[in-house]
């Protein structure tokens, strides 16, 4: 089932490219607001974007203050349920592939797998950075049993979502590769 969803932009100095993705959104219909934030734009992109879509929401910020604050702008005007942020310089968006991901509605660690999908799909390098901190299992934060109960329902979600052979291929050729700090064990203090 197709989730109807907002869709919030944000932008900066993005020109034209901003109208290219605003253009794929419209064509989905399962959209129905799109919420494009200029932050602090000195390009003419939020007039281009008045003249070719004034029914619209656009909102400005006189500064640039970062994507971070130009997405809560946005969600203070999202009036659906499900929301879809894309980026205002994104390149080949194509409404299908917009109209498929509303599709299927990802929900907990889906999301973040759906993210792992699209990135193997479009052979993306994905590093991970390592790290002495470290997130405990669920069997420490929720009891042995329980925690193990818990792991199984998610894993069990996941390969619902995507699918034994997707799920298989992230589990092993995903995001295999690390960058490394040049931080020694000296540098490194233990928090606890």
């Amino acid at each position: 089932m197709i989730q109807i969803a907002s869709c919030i932009i944000p932008f900066y100095n993005e020109g034209k490219q901003v109208l290219k993705v605003i253009s794929a959104v419209k064509k989905v219909k399962s959209i129905n607001e799109i919420i494009c934030v200029d932050d602090g734009s000195t390009d003419n992109a939020s007039l281009l974007i008045q003249q070719d879509f004034p029914e619209l929401i656009l909102l400005h910020s006189f500064k640039n203050e970062g994507k971070a604050e130009a997405v809560t702008k946005g969600l203070r005007k999202v009036t659906s349920e499900n929301l879809l942020l894309l980026d205002g310089d994104l390149q080949n968006l194509l409404p299908g592939e917009i109209e498929k991901a509303l599709e299927r509605k990802p929900k907990g660690y889906q999301l973040e797998v759906a993210i792992n999908q699209y990135m193997m799909e479009k052979h993306k390098k994905v590093y991970y950075i390592r790290s002495s901190a470290l997130n405990p299992h669920k069997t420490r934060k929720m009891f042995f049993l329980k925690g193990w109960v818990k792991d199984i329902q998610m894993d069990l979600g996941i390969i619902f979502y995507l699918g034994l052979i997707d799920y298989l291929k992230q589990m092993f050729f995903f995001c295999k590769e690390g960058i490394f700090t040049s931080a020694t064990n000296s540098d490194l203090t233990k928090i606890e």
